[in-house]
């Protein structure tokens, strides 16, 4: 019976690591305009809710970057990760403002969250003509923005996690990025 148990737990992660593939590559760049994105995403033995994104063609020209952790290990937090990217990548083309999109993907989670589970997200917009960048931090470690002179700017804005509360009270920051800025 163990042994049934073990394969069984085994063919779930070896499903799961698959998902993860499949929605999010090992590595990817991307160039678009003056920007230059890069991500990387190595899966340990486990599988996880780790979540990077880069979202295109999205209106006025903008490209969206995400990156965020779901709670917990195995299938259902790879499942969850799938969902809440659907939902970005859905809500991102059609909310008008990056804080509205994020509180529609809460809104469409919270009633599927089992107990204890939720969502840690950073997302924004960049305009890659212009540099604007809006972005909104859900409950995720505040990512840091190096400019190019070397000063360091902490991005605190933003709300709390996705899918455990009915409004997580986001709020959207809004900095311009320069040559030789690094997020």
């Amino acid at each position: 019976r163990d042994g049934v148990r073990n394969q069984v737990g085994a063919d779930e992660v070896k499903l799961a690591q698959g998902v993860q593939r499949q929605l999010q590559p090992e590595r990817m760049t991307l160039r678009e305009g003056g920007l230059h994105i890069a991500g990387m995403n190595e899966l340990c033995e486990d599988a996880t809710g780790d979540y990077y994104d880069v979202l295109v063609q999205l209106p006025e020209g903008k490209v969206g970057v995400a990156i965020g952790d779901v709670s917990g290990h195995g299938l259902q937090a790879a499942l969850v990760m799938a969902e809440a990217r659907a939902f970005l990548r859905a809500f991102s083309k059609t909310a008008p403002w990056l804080d509205r999109a994020l509180a529609l993907m809460n809104d469409a989670l919270v009633p599927d969250m089992a107990d204890g589970k939720f969502l840690s997200l950073f997302a924004a917009f960049i305009d890659p003509k212009d540099g604007r960048m809006e972005w909104c931090n859900a409950g995720h470690n505040p990512p840091l923005l190096i400019h190019a002179d070397g000063r360091v700017e902490i991005l605190h804005h933003g709300g709390l996690l996705l899918g455990v509360f009915e409004d997580p009270r986001l709020e959207e920051g809004v900095v311009q990025l320069a040559r030789g800025d690094r997020l």
